[in-house]
């Protein structure tokens, strides 16, 4: 991994960083895979980060403002073009919009009128995006399963006769249904490594989750369109 801030940081500071373009996530799982997009397409001038307990003393998308924090208060700050919060819609869209932006602002950086967009008129500009895709509910679960689904199709239908057969998994949220299924792929067609979580999944033979999906091209297309 060539882009995923260190941790614990080589510095006084709660993180270091030096590329001009920074996407913030809500967990490792999630830099990693965002990680793993900018190293298939080559794309350079990125670093990834996400709140950790060596950092900011906290995990996931409630940390998020505090990692912001950090990045605004760091000595290279001042040669910062560009920062996405990458977080998921989860079951309310709107809502994980308005808490990013809020994260934003509480680091004192401008927030974006919308997702998907660059901010007017800042320096660093931002943006949030939000998982799946603009305008769709759920996690990034949804979204790797898009892509590995598409790949292997006789997987969806291992993977829902197996929840099926499970029994009490369709009474779930649509969101943890889904974590569910992708931990079932990883572990039906990773042999190397069934137990693989989303922080390691991208470098081991049998990871059905094929990073150059077209399902990932939104993706793609905005870090490549919002570095430019």
């Amino acid at each position: 991994m060539r882009f995923v801030i260190s941790q614990p940081p080589p510095t006084p500071y709660a993180i270091d960083y030096t590329a001009s373009f920074l996407i913030v996530c809500e967990g490792y799982g999630d830099a990693c895979f965002a990680d793993a997009i900018l190293e298939r397409h080559n794309i350079t001038n990125y670093q990834v980060g996400c709140p950790t307990q060596r950092t900011v003393g906290g995990e996931g998308r409630n940390n998020i403002t505090k990692f912001l924090q950090a990045i605004a208060t760091h000595p290279n700050a001042k040669l910062l073009r560009g920062i996405i919060v990458m977080i998921d819609a989860d079951e309310d869209s709107d809502g994980s919009f308005r808490e990013a932006a809020a994260a934003l602002t509480d680091a004192h950086f401008s927030p974006p009128a919308t997702a998907y967009a660059a901010s007017q008129g800042t320096v660093p500009k931002t943006a949030i995006v939000l998982i799946p895709r603009n305008g769709t509910l759920g996690t990034l679960e949804h979204l790797l399963l898009d892509a590995a689904f598409d790949r292997d199709p006789t997987l969806r239908k291992c993977v829902d006769d197996f929840a099926n057969c499970c029994g009490n998994v369709d009474g779930w949220p649509a969101n943890k249904q889904a974590k569910m299924k992708l931990t079932a792929s990883i572990a039906a067609r990773c042999e190397e490594l069934p137990s693989s979580s989303l922080a390691w999944i991208w470098n081991k033979n049998g990871n059905p989750i094929p990073i150059d999906s077209r399902h990932f091209d939104h993706l793609v297309g905005f870090f490549r369109d919002f570095s430019a």
